[in-house]
């Protein structure tokens, strides 16, 4: 999830406490793991939390490929004779 707010000090501190873990990407945006974006929009309604943005982040297919080969490796043979 992306969110952004003007509190983000305040927002990351309820969502570590409910298990999320936040990456801040700046002084208010940040991606969230680990909740859902109902359970976030609801901890920032509850504690009155004004969001700007709560976005799903999807990966794009190339994205999702390279991820899922980042480990692989490629094994070249010689020059065929």
């Amino acid at each position: 999830m992306t969110v952004d707010t003007p509190d983000l000090a305040a927002l990351e501190a309820l969502l570590i406490a409910e298990g999320a873990s936040v990456r801040r990407e700046s002084d208010q945006a940040g991606r969230v793991t680990g909740l859902t974006a109902a359970r976030i929009g609801d901890l920032a309604h509850r504690h009155r939390i004004v969001l700007h943005e709560l976005a799903t982040h999807t990966s794009s297919l190339e994205s999702a490929f390279m991820s899922l080969t980042a480990d692989s490796v490629e094994y070249l043979a010689g020059e065929a004779r």
